[in-house]
């Protein structure tokens, strides 16, 4: 079995994944295409799209692109926080990471690692 870790302190040594990894992405560091979805959540759809890294690599990510927020209901709103917070602080192999948010107008699109076998309940 694997035990899953919440590192609450950026400051710990050898953290793979920490608060201090969550970062505002910019517009022109996510390319995707809404034509082909991979799937849809309790708060918006799913697309597959490239994630430019600030040194200039890429890497392919899932973009969570959220409901618009202003017509969500508020406990839909306060359970996709609760769900994005926790993701940002857990730390395991078998765990999606949040690679980073975008604030678009009303929207909110969330940036995360794209696996490439899909959904482990499939």
């Amino acid at each position: 079995t694997y035990q899953t870790s919440l590192d609450m302190d950026s400051s710990i040594a050898g953290g793979l994944y920490s608060i201090s990894s969550i970062y505002q992405i910019g517009e022109d560091q996510i390319e995707y295409s809404t034509e082909y979805p991979l799937g849809e959540g309790n708060f918006g759809v799913v697309y597959k799209g490239v994630r430019t890294k600030t040194d200039g690599d890429w890497e392919q990510v899932a973009i969570k692109k959220v409901k618009d927020t202003d017509t969500m209901p508020s406990s839909a709103v306060d359970d996709m926080e609760r769900e994005v917070n926790l993701m940002k602080k857990l730390s395991h192999e078998n765990i999606v990471k949040i690679r980073g948010v975008l604030q678009d107008g009303p929207n909110v699109i969330i940036v995360m690692e794209y696996i490439r076998e899909g959904s482990l309940d499939r």
